[in-house]
């Protein structure tokens, strides 16, 4: 202990005399008073006195851990001090006349900065960096090495700068520093494997345009020249970096190059890049290419980004004002973004865009093919999301051609046979789920999905090539396959096969709806589809594999009536009605439907030209009488209200509701399943954690803070499936920002998670108003309850 105090006075007095001189230097008046050699002495105090600093903080840490030192104040005050004198020095001998004899040239340097690049660890830029780094600081005279390695250490972040910043700020620290560096990154194996692979890695041409072209030249030349630079042991190279960079371009331009080089001598690299410049050279004389831009943004929400018309190989005049005139309404905007289109019914948008002569995959007017290629986010078609009608609607001028169909009234006899059908769950490629109506086959040897749900679930199809053999000896090709998981939605039940991707697998089933009022299904059976009796497309058809694989064992499976016929006994002879079947996925329906009278009568159908809530709306304004209408509240306005009706003081801590838009109850239908994604969020940090180890200490410290304040509180994961409240599972990440110095470590929790539902928790809540000054730190509890 007494050893500990001895250290601590020095140090005291140390930074005392740095203190000092930290107030004289900032006095200007002091500064200027004071002859250069006053100045060169306080400088070399000051060298000792932080050197002795060092050294005290050295020894102090050896004996106590936990010394809360602040050496960054000082360090800072030192450098202040280094500064002010050079500066002043520096300015002293440049006013002094030059002696007659030649003298080596003083610099004028001003501390800090020097605009040298930053080297933040990337092996390819070490060799660059530390030749200009070299040339500018240190070969400069009037520097000196402790000076250098300040400088030095400005210009490293990261890894390169956690090597050396525990070195003290010596004469001798420098020339290590620039040792261990360059046993790091001078890595002539690593620098020319990490060039070739940039070339690599480049990014392949889809489209020749001028400035594709011209990135692509610089970019190869860029790298080439580093590898020239470091002088590889290769005699011929050329051939292999011209089938590399080959393959990168597109299909015109690789085509273009093959017919104008001369066949009868060995390609070069650097015939390739003048093609390749004088191709680029040619697009750019061609002419200014008006009304090229990127094409629109098209998604599920009809969401739609600006364009500009289409290039039609003249030179236009735009202003920044000019905008296309919506079709409809003539307002200045595009159609659309027109709020009276997209408020039409879908067969009117579709006659609007027919009668317009408007393109249906841009909703814009042009000659000859779209140069778009969108699809429809509900049927994925080639047209646009607007112009999307429902399948059990008229579409478009169908609706005006559809003839009058008349029938006589004739009794008919009919059989009818229903098919078991379940309702399965599927996962798509991102993890969302998904639900289709499955068709159980046990007469059918292959397993079979629609081109539909394959688009839907986006899966990646495999080449296959088998030919089908159906009813009268029918055969038929199908040559892709896809492998899938089938979730049961009743019980805990997962089978693995090889579905067949078909256009179509059959019509809807069943046929025709039919009534299910007499139909006795006793309370304990969880039927596998419960809209077994309206007609629903099928997407997916399970062979003998899977069907046999999801019936349960004998003993469990229940064959009973689901419909005992009218005044009939079950197990009366003739009695035509389906079974119920015990299976993975529930009870499925099967078998003969009670025979039926189908009474045909005359039906007449015509077509209203005009749209009846249309005339409904237009009736009632024009005999409504003059009325105020108060404007809605907005959302920041009712996130007000929700704020001022439910803040309360709790145990010291504020508490309010969030703002939500819906009721509460009505949150879980809303969301969806959230806790698969955030379990693939939590397992992806757990492994980032594990390769950190202080990052884990960090992070766990703020776990246990975090439970500690009474901010978030554990809960039974298994619990949540039973309970009715609203759940929405919470993921959080770590912030790191090494240069603060107070909070390092931030944790991030997201609440515009995605649920399999496509809907965050911040999709539900209100918009406020933004009151902040500045950035604060938000809590919440995981899982939302």
């Amino acid at each position: 202990m007494e050893k500990l105090q001895e250290l601590v006075s020095r140090r005291r007095y140390t930074k005392g005399n740095i203190t000092r001189l930290y107030n004289f230097v900032s006095s200007d008046e002091d500064v200027a008073n004071s002859t250069t050699e006053a100045l060169l002495v306080k400088k070399n105090r000051a060298l000792e006195s932080f050197s002795s600093y060092e050294k005290c903080n050295v020894d102090i840490l050896q004996l106590d851990e936990k010394d809360d030192e602040d050496v960054s104040v000082v360090e800072e005050r030192f450098f202040h001090i280094l500064a002010t004198l050079d500066a002043e020095c520096n300015k002293r001998n440049s006013q002094e006349p030059k002696p007659s004899a030649p003298s080596p040239p003083i610099s004028k340097l001003k501390l800090p900065p020097i605009n040298v690049p930053i080297f933040s660890g990337k092996f390819t830029e070490y060799i660059p960096f530390i030749n200009l780094f070299n040339s500018v600081i240190n070969d400069n005279d009037s520097i000196d090495y402790v000076q250098t390695l300040y400088y030095l250490r400005a210009y490293l972040r990261d890894e390169p700068l956690q090597l050396i910043k525990n070195l003290p700020l010596t004469h001798e620290s420098y020339k290590k520093a620039l040792e261990l560096l360059d046993d790091r990154y001078n890595n002539r194996f690593r620098i020319i494997n990490e060039h070739i692979s940039t070339l690599l890695d480049l990014r392949p041409l889809t489209k020749s345009t001028e400035t594709g072209l011209r990135q692509f030249s610089s970019n190869v030349r860029q790298e080439i020249a580093a590898l020239t630079n470091l002088d590889p042991n290769v005699k011929y190279w050329d051939a292999i970096i011209l089938c590399i960079l080959c393959r990168k371009l597109d299909l015109l331009t690789s085509r273009a190059y093959q017919m104008e080089r001369d066949a009868t001598m060995d390609p070069t690299v650097e015939e390739l890049l003048k093609f390749i410049d004088k191709q680029a050279l040619a697009l750019e004389n061609v002419g200014p290419a008006c009304g090229q831009s990127q094409p629109p943004q098209h998604t599920s929400q009809q969401q739609h980004k600006e364009q500009r018309p289409a290039s039609t190989g003249k030179p236009v005049a735009y202003t920044a004002a000019q905008e296309a005139s919506c079709l409809l309404c003539k307002s200045n905007h595009k159609l659309y973004l027109c709020k009276s289109f997209q408020l039409m019914p879908a067969t009117k948008r579709v006659q609007f865009a027919e009668e317009k002569g408007i393109c249906n995959v841009c909703l814009g007017t042009h000659s000859g093919k779209c140069r778009f290629h969108f699809r429809c986010a509900e049927c994925k078609q080639k047209h646009y999301t607007l112009l999307h009608c429902d399948n059990d609607k008229v579409e478009g001028p169908q609706a005006a051609a559809s003839p009058a169909s008349l029938a006589a009234n004739k009794k008919m006899t009919t059989n009818s046979v229903l098919l078991p059908t379940a309702q399965v769950k599927l996962l798509a490629r991102d993890g969302t789920e998904m639900s289709f109506k499955a068709l159980l086959d046990s007469g059918s040897q292959l397993s079979f999905i629609s081109e539909r749900a394959v688009q839907l679930l986006d899966l990646k199809p495999l080449q296959s090539n088998i030919n089908i053999v159906g009813i009268v000896n029918t055969q038929a090709s199908v040559k892709r396959c896809v492998p899938v998981d089938i979730h049961s939605l009743v019980n805990p039940f997962k089978l693995s096969t090889t579905c067949h991707v078909v256009e179509r697998i059959t019509c809807e089933l069943p046929q025709r709806k039919f009534d299910i009022s007499d139909f006795v299904i006793p309370p304990y059976v969880r039927l596998a589809d419960k809209d077994f009796n309206i007609p629903s497309q099928i997407d997916l058809l399970m062979g003998a594999d899977c069907f046999f694989q999801a019936m349960l064992p004998p003993e469990s499976t229940i064959y009973e009536s689901a419909a005992p016929p009218s005044g009939a006994q079950p197990s009366a002879p003739g009695a035509r009605h389906p079974k119920l079947i015990n299976t993975q996925f529930g009870y499925v329906i099967g078998g003969s439907l009670p025979t039926q009278v189908c009474n045909k009568v005359a039906v007449f159908k015509c077509t209203c030209e005009s749209d009846i809530n249309e005339n409904l709306t237009n009736f009632w304004k024009s005999e409504s009488v003059p009325e105020i209408y108060n404007e809605k509240s907005s959302e920041q306005e009712l996130c007000e209200y929700v704020f001022q009706k439910t803040v309360q003081l709790k145990d010291d801590c504020f508490e309010v509701a969030l703002p939500l838009k819906l009721p509460l109850e009505d949150v879980n239908d809303a969301l969806g399943d959230s806790f698969h994604f955030a379990l693939k969020r939590f397992l992806n940090l757990e492994k980032k954690l594990h390769k950190d180890p202080n990052l884990f200490i960090e992070y766990q410290k703020f776990i246990h803070d975090y439970i500690n304040l009474n901010h978030g509180h554990f809960v039974d994961i298994e619990s949540y499936q039973l309970s009715k409240d609203a759940v929405y599972f919470l993921p959080h990440h770590a912030v790191l920002k090494p240069d603060s110095k107070t909070t390092k470590l931030r944790t991030v929790f997201d609440a515009s998670m995605k649920t399999n539902k496509k809907v965050s928790l911040n999709d539900l809540l209100l918009n406020g108003p933004t009151v902040q000054k500045r950035s604060f730190r938000h809590t919440a509890l995981v899982p939302f309850r």
